[in-house]
């Protein structure tokens, strides 16, 4: 066998170390948006239906643009939920025949499935729309002077 690395410095250690980096960062992003009341009537920490609804887009758009790259793994999803779940200051409720794990991975998926559309999407990040502005501001006073 070859060399092996000292304790927390090989590949799976540091997979765990960016896996919870992701997750922290996500959970900060996102719980902002999230309406506590809904979750703790219906017991699901994301809204139901697809990305045409506006209420699911509110959760989305403000921060989908600041995850680059692959982050919505499995494992970084389960995370990422159960984060939520130990941040929020009441217990919701939950399907009593699926067991806590089941709960996340349901919910998991959830996440992993609107964060994956919402990318396809490419929701527009708020920063760009004020450049975008800047852009047309500056061709009207182009034309303008022009006299187009």
């Amino acid at each position: 066998m070859g060399n092996r690395k000292p304790w927390g410095q090989g590949v799976a250690a540091k997979q765990c170390l960016e896996r919870n980096r992701k997750a922290n960062h996500v959970v900060e992003w996102v719980f902002p948006c999230l309406d506590q009341e809904k979750i703790e009537s219906s017991g699901d920490l994301w809204p139901r239906g697809s990305l045409k609804k506006k209420l699911v887009r509110g959760v989305f758009q403000p921060w989908i643009h600041k995850a680059k790259g692959r982050w919505f793994t499995l494992k970084v999803a389960k995370l990422v939920c159960r984060k939520i779940w130990d941040n929020l200051p009441f217990t919701p409720p939950r399907d009593p025949k699926l067991t806590f794990s089941q709960y996340i991975t349901v919910q998991a998926r959830r996440l992993v499935g609107l964060s994956r559309a919402s990318k396809k999407l490419k929701m527009a990040d708020p920063t760009l729309l004020d450049t975008l502005l800047d852009v047309d501001a500056w061709c009207l006073a182009t034309c303008q002077a022009v006299g187009y």
